[in-house]
């Protein structure tokens, strides 16, 4: 009963059935932003609500970039080889509304941002072991948080130089941090999803997954969807996950790429 309500529900997880997505969007205000690639350079597009022309070539960017939007702004994540995030004005978003350009660290190859408040954000450092809190109205860093414990294989000679943290949510005040810790580009030791105390910054319980590399999460009514792709070269060995928040336990693969017939990658609710 479970598995039929929450296919009903809950959008589509978006198949990758051997064909890469050119861009990513997020829905500002009454616009949709969207994030354009020909994988050697990048930029930004909008279209605004009850249109169907967009509106392209708004900012040049780096090739491998993401956007997100918080309490009416919109930020660009430029990952590996950028090392920064952008934050635009809406209104503008060509180089006249950028309000910062902030790096992350160089070879720090940020993945996600996830938003506390106005002045508290946490950025998920893929290539580093440091999850970075920055101030989201300045971009400057604030603080950092520890998850070297996470690497894969950690404690033996076979250990990885970084925990590989992406896709990040929060939920009932913690932060949820999916650490794919892979063996070079395939699945290596256990995937996890960390649990961090957004008031004081501290590691409270690490879940383990079923499956290995989760690439997105999502939340609806008190869980936390997990896409898990498992190894791109295999389109049985992923599923989606589900996490309970309100206990902090995984209560298994929902649905798996056997039956969804394809690689698991983004997910996005319909409600």
């Amino acid at each position: 009963m479970l598995k039929t309500r929450i296919l009903k529900i809950f959008l589509a997880a978006i198949l990758a059935l051997g064909i890469s997505g050119v861009g990513q969007g997020v829905i500002a205000g009454q616009m949709a932003v969207i994030t354009t690639t020909d994988y050697s350079s990048g930029n930004l597009a909008s279209i605004a609500e009850g249109e169907t022309t967009a509106t392209i070539d708004l900012l040049p960017l780096h090739s491998d970039l993401v956007v997100t939007a918080y309490e009416g702004y919109v930020y660009v994540i430029e990952r590996k080889g950028a090392d920064d995030i952008i934050k635009l004005d809406p209104e503008n978003l060509g180089e006249g509304g950028i309000i910062y350009q902030k790096s992350v660290g160089n070879d720090s190859n940020p993945h996600d941002i996830a938003f506390v408040s106005e002045h508290k954000a946490y950025v998920s450092r893929y290539d580093d072991t440091a999850l970075w809190i920055i101030d989201p109205s300045t971009g400057d860093k604030t603080g950092e948080i520890d998850l070297s414990d996470f690497v894969a294989y950690a404690g033996t000679d076979s250990a990885e130089a970084a925990p590989q943290m992406s896709s990040m949510a929060i939920a009932g005040g913690k932060l949820y941090v999916a650490c794919q810790r892979l063996k070079g580009w395939d699945p290596g030791d256990v995937s996890l999803i960390v649990v961090i105390d957004v008031t004081t910054d501290s590691v409270v319980k690490a879940i383990e997954l079923e499956r290995k590399n989760p690439f997105d999460m999502a939340l609806f009514d008190g869980k936390l969807y997990v896409t898990c792709t498992g190894s791109w070269w295999d389109p049985t060995d992923g599923g989606l996950e589900v996490i309970d928040t309100a206990t902090d336990t995984n209560q298994g693969v929902l649905i798996s790429e056997t039956e969804l017939a394809g690689n698991l990658s983004g997910i996005a609710l319909a409600s």
